[in-house]
């Protein structure tokens, strides 16, 4: 920029860093003081920034024609711009983020005026293409050489177009340095498996069994590894991992947004597109073994391949995305290793949203804990996870503290803690001798992270998986982290999905929480081990059709409590908009010809492809029956009923295995939200602290006005908010127009 336009943009520099000076020591001032997203342009302390470039009454001439504001308002623009270049100076790992640079998310309806308006006031310039998502749009920043990160975040988040601003911090794997590698020559069906003490602890033969016996077709689930790629010459992996759809992210020169690409995966260890492996890193091909190396082939197994079963193999559909486009110097060892940042990652995610993911792994953290960050992600993880049906498992970290780490540490988002056997520590690990409990030869490892914010733990010490050795060989070797222990977690969740397609990713999550395996005296959750270690076979039981044979004590056979709801306040009172009628769910009649049953044993039975259940008098039961826990609904002549059932004016939805739906359920593109009695809801009613609305086929609305009050793209209720020109309060109700 030339002298009069750095002298301009100085000018408007030290008013903002005055503005943000005064709310720092003085507090917020009444024109700070509106909602996030309702300021107008004549209450925005920034709005003066144009007209503070323009004039020049006040300003002192400098020698060559060149204006400056008042000395203390200049020296203050000279200090920042003196700071500005001693942290473009300075090592990244030092700092934690990418000098020059903000990641901006900007309001989903913010346009592209509104977009550069914001970023103006920092000289911003778009670095790379927009990761879309439906809340948000988020997009790296390069911002003025005169200012510095913080400041910039600070001066921007401030425009009403702008949700969140910050660094563009960078990420890390969470694996020990200590992989021990052996050959993977002279191996012979699975021979390794005896060194995978993962397997067996998490159950998952029986899980591989419950399946083969119970689901007579099984659909893989897609599984994204957002890690450093993986070794497609693997012959563990190389048969496993989705080429056509594996990705690396990848961008070129600043600036130029075109650059910012995904390219096909090319392996593990390379470098933003870089013609060959510039790091040794075999940390993405370690944790996609874990999951799904391939099963009968030599070699080890993954916790979702199958092993013998008929569907070996044929569970997981594996996406690799190497999302780690930089590298930096392992303090611990010296030697490079992968490296990413904040956009490396939305970006990712984006791209496994768009082809389909269901499952998440990601085995990795930001390198700082900061609040904008947690939110921003919080926002994105629970958008993902609502909205695309994308259950997320990540790693909680190896600093061996009670820490939080971003992104287990979000709510939406399963935190996996790492778990150690006495019989399988690692050389140099003090995870038994420093315990501070034991279930019988299990405890946590004690480099893992825990805390009440994680959720589940699992096996991630000695963890015996495939490797690339020195960006080359291909072998198998020992590695210790949660980056270890998630994949584990990840590759259960992925089973679960593959046996109740019909599950959305809450209710997964739901269900891998409900049948851990406690580990503490804590009953329920801890701090130490979550809602305990994951058990795949408890998870895949519970979600499968019972077995013929089965038996179980009868239910009560009353109809499920409304009193089991949550509690709902009155809805906000609204007009009901004119609607055009939509279908209602239908139901096939139900016949009404009751038998007797061909055997006396209690329990499930199956009679012409019918699933029915003989009580403990003898007879097929009929109506609502409650089975360990579960309800089921029975025609009169006794078969299991499935899908939507009304009953009087209420409508049911049983899923495939007969279990009555409750909380949300997506069929198809809509969203229908079930009570905790299984009732379809209509009209507002409230989800925690959420208030949405369903219409009369329970279809949930948004996008719209309901009367006066508005539903987001999640179908959330809006508050405290603008809305295009129109605001709505801290109770959702539309108060004023700009």
């Amino acid at each position: 920029m030339n002298k009069t336009d750095r002298s301009m943009f100085r000018r408007a520099l030290c008013i903002a860093l005055s503005a943000l000076l005064v709310v720092t020591v003085a507090g917020i001032p009444e024109s700070f003081a509106a909602p996030s997203g309702a300021i107008g342009d004549t209450e925005v302390p920034m709005a003066a920034l144009d007209e503070a470039a323009a004039d020049t009454s006040e300003s002192a001439n400098v020698g060559g024609g060149e204006t400056y504001p008042d000395d203390g308002d200049y020296l203050a623009g000279v200090e920042e711009a003196a700071l500005a270049e001693e942290e473009r100076s300075a090592d990244i790992d030092e700092l934690g983020y990418i000098p020059g640079e903000i990641i901006v998310v900007y309001e989903e309806s913010a346009s592209d005026a509104e977009k550069q308006a914001a970023i103006d006031v920092v000289e911003g310039e778009e670095s790379a293409a927009e990761a879309t998502f439906e809340e948000s749009v988020a997009v790296p920043v390069e911002i003025s050489d005169d200012v510095t990160v913080e400041t910039a975040a600070e001066m921007v988040k401030q425009d009403p177009a702008v949700r969140y601003a910050l660094p563009n911090y960078t990420v890390s794997t969470y694996d020990e340095p200590s992989a021990v590698a052996q050959g993977a020559a002279a191996v012979k069906i699975d021979d390794l498996q005896a060194r995978q003490w993962y397997i067996d602890y998490v159950k998952a033969p029986a899980a591989w069994d419950a399946i083969a016996t119970r689901l007579p077709t099984a659909a893989s689930a897609k599984v994204a590894v957002i890690d450093t790629g993986a070794s497609l010459s693997h012959p563990d992996l190389a048969n496993v991992v989705n080429r056509r759809q594996s990705a690396e992210v990848v961008h070129g020169e600043e600036k130029d947004l075109s650059s910012w690409t995904t390219k096909p995966l090319r392996g593990d260890g390379y470098v933003n597109g870089s013609a060959g492996v510039e790091e040794y890193a075999s940390h993405g091909t370690h944790v996609s073994g874990i999951i799904a190396a391939e099963a009968g082939n030599g070699g080890t197994l993954g916790v979702a391949s199958g092993g013998s079963t008929v569907d070996a193999n044929n569970l997981i559909d594996l996406v690799v995305i190497d999302a780690f486009s930089k590298k930096t110097r392992d303090p611990r060892t010296g030697a490079w290793v992968a490296n990413g940042t904040v956009y490396d990652v939305v970006y990712s995610l984006e791209y496994a949203r768009d082809i389909g993911c269901k499952v998440v792994n990601m085995s990795l953290g930001f390198d700082v804990y900061d609040e904008e960050l947690a939110r921003y992600f919080e926002e994105l993880c629970s958008e993902l996870t609502d909205n695309d049906d994308m259950l997320i498992v990540a790693a909680a970290g190896n600093s061996g503290v009670n820490q939080k780490s971003i992104p287990a540490s979000c709510d939406s988002v399963i935190g996996v803690i790492s778990l150690t056997h006495r019989a399988h520590v690692s050389s140099g690990r003090n995870s038994i001798s420093s315990a501070t409990w034991m279930t019988g030869d299990i405890t946590r490892s004690s480099f893992s992270n825990y805390g009440d914010w994680c959720d589940l733990s699992a096996p991630g010490e000695s963890i015996y998986s495939t490797l690339l050795l020195n960006g080359s060989t291909d072998t198998y070797g020992y590695m210790d982290g949660t980056s270890m222990a998630c994949p584990v977690v990840a590759a259960v969740a992925s089973m679960v999905r593959v046996a109740a397609p019909e599950l959305s990713a809450r209710e997964v999550r739901d269900v891998l929480c409900k049948t851990a395996a406690d580990l503490t005296e804590v009953r329920g959750k801890d701090d130490q081990s979550g809602w305990g270690a994951v058990d795949a076979e408890a998870a895949l039981k519970k979600v499968l059709s019972p077995a013929a044979g089965d038996t179980t004590s009868k239910g009560d056979g009353t109809e499920p409590s409304e009193s089991q709801a949550p509690s709902v306040q009155p809805a906000p009172p609204v007009k009901q908009p004119d609607q055009q009628a939509q279908k209602q769910p239908t139901v096939k009649p139900a016949p009404q010809a009751p038998e007797r049953p061909a055997t006396t044993s209690q329990g499930w039975v199956t009679v012409g492809g019918k699933w029915r259940y003989v009580g403990n008098d003898g007879a097929y039961a009929t109506g609502w029956i409650k089975v360990k826990g579960t309800w089921y609904y029975l025609h009169g002549n006794g078969d299991m009923a499935t899908g939507w059932l009304k009953l009087g004016k209420t409508w049911y939805y049983l899923k495939g295995s007969g279990a009555m739906a409750t909380g949300w359920l997506k069929l198809g593109k809509t969203w229908y939200y079930l009570k905790g009695s299984g009732a379809m809801a209509t009209g507002w009613y409230q989800v925690g602290r959420t208030w949405y609305y369903s219409n009369g086929s329970g279809a949930m609305q948004a996008n719209r006005w309901i009367g006066n009050y508005y539903v987001k793209s999640s179908g959330a209720m809006a508050t405290s908010q603008w809305i295009g020109r129109y605001h709505v309060n801290a109770s959702g109700k539309w108060d004023k127009t700009r």
